[in-house]
C-alpha cells in the first residue's frame, strides 16, 4: 500500500468505531511502500499508538501517519523558506561586520548581521 492510499484504504475496509487490534489483525502484514526501499508494516506503525478504538477513517489515517518511520518524511531539515544550516553547524552563530560609506563621504556606518539556529 502506498501512504497516499490510506485514508481511503481504511475509510473503505472498516466501518467505525474500529478496534487498534482489529486493523492490525486484519491489515497488520500489508507493507507500505518507502521511497527508500525499507518498507515497514501496518502492524509496525500502529503498535506505537496507545490510541485503542478509531472513531472514523480520518482518525485512523491521522494516526497512521503520525507513526510513520522517518524513512517515510522526506529529506531530512529541509526548508525551502530560507537559508537551511547543516545540522553539525545549527548550533553556531556567525557575526557579520561590514562597512558602507555614502555618497558624500561624510557618514560612514558599521552593520552587525547575526545569525542563530532555531536552537538557540
Amino acid at each position: 500500500m502506498r501512504p497516499t492510499d490510506a485514508y481511503t484504504t481504511f475509510e473503505q475496509r472498516y466501518s467505525y468505531p474500529v478496534d487498534r487490534d482489529t486493523v492490525i489483525e486484519t491489515m497488520g502484514e500489508t507493507a507500505i511502500e518507502s521511497p527508500t526501499g525499507e518498507n515497514a508494516t501496518v502492524a509496525e506503525t500502529l503498535e506505537h499508538t496507545e490510541t485503542e478504538r478509531f472513531t472514523s477513517a480520518k482518525e485512523l489515517g491521522d494516526t497512521f501517519f503520525s507513526w510513520l518511520p522517518e524513512q517515510y518524511i522526506g529529506r531530512k531539515y529541509y526548508d525551502d523558506r530560507g537559508d537551511n544550516p547543516h545540522p553539525a553547524t545549527a548550533g553556531s552563530s556567525t557575526a557579520v561586520e561590514t562597512e558602507t560609506e555614502s555618497d558624500t563621504d561624510t557618514d560612514t556606518r558599521t552593520e552587525t548581521t547575526t545569525t542563530h539556529s532555531a536552537s538557540d
